[in-house]
C-alpha cells in the first residue's frame, strides 16, 4: 500500500496542469461512486467520508479558476451548486442526488478531455498557471 500511495504521490506532484484537472474529476467521480455503494451497504460513516473527499475536490477546482476567463464565472456558480447539492445529499443519504452530481461531472471531465485533446492536436496547450482554467 505504501508503494501505492508514494506512486500516486509522484504522480500527481509531476503530472502538468491538464492532467491534474482530469485526475481531480476522475477522483470526485470514483468517490462518488463508492459514497453510493457506502449508503447502499448502509455503512453511514464510510458514506460521509467520501462525500467529504469530493466536497475537497470540488473546492480544489473552484479555487483554482481564474476568474480572467468568462467561464470561470460559470463553473463558480456551478461548483456552488455541487457543493450545496453533495451537503444535502450527505444529510439525506440520498443516492439520486449523488448521481445527478456524478453525471454532472463526468459531463465536465468529458469536456475539459475534449479540449485538452483538441489543444494537444492544435500543437498548443491551455493557459496553465496552476490548475485555473
Amino acid at each position: 500500500m505504501e508503494a501505492a500511495n508514494k506512486y500516486l504521490e509522484m504522480a500527481v506532484s509531476t503530472a502538468p496542469p491538464e492532467r491534474l484537472l482530469l485526475m481531480l474529476y476522475d477522483g470526485a467521480i470514483n468517490f462518488l461512486s463508492r459514497a453510493v455503494e457506502a449508503i447502499e451497504a448502509r455503512d453511514f460513516a464510510e458514506a460521509n467520508r467520501l462525500i467529504i473527499r469530493v466536497e475537497e475536490i470540488v473546492t480544489e477546482l473552484k479555487n483554482s479558476l481564474d476568474p480572467q476567463y468568462e467561464i470561470s464565472q460559470h463553473l463558480d456558480r456551478l461548483y456552488d451548486y455541487f457543493l450545496s447539492r453533495l451537503f444535502a445529499a450527505n444529510v439525506a443519504k440520498d443516492t439520486e442526488v449523488l448521481q445527478e452530481v456524478q453525471k454532472h461531472l463526468r459531463e465536465l471531465r468529458d469536456t475539459w478531455a475534449e479540449v485538452i485533446s483538441r489543444g494537444a492536436n492544435a500543437g498548443s496547450t491551455p493557459p496553465s498557471r496552476g490548475l485555473e482554467v
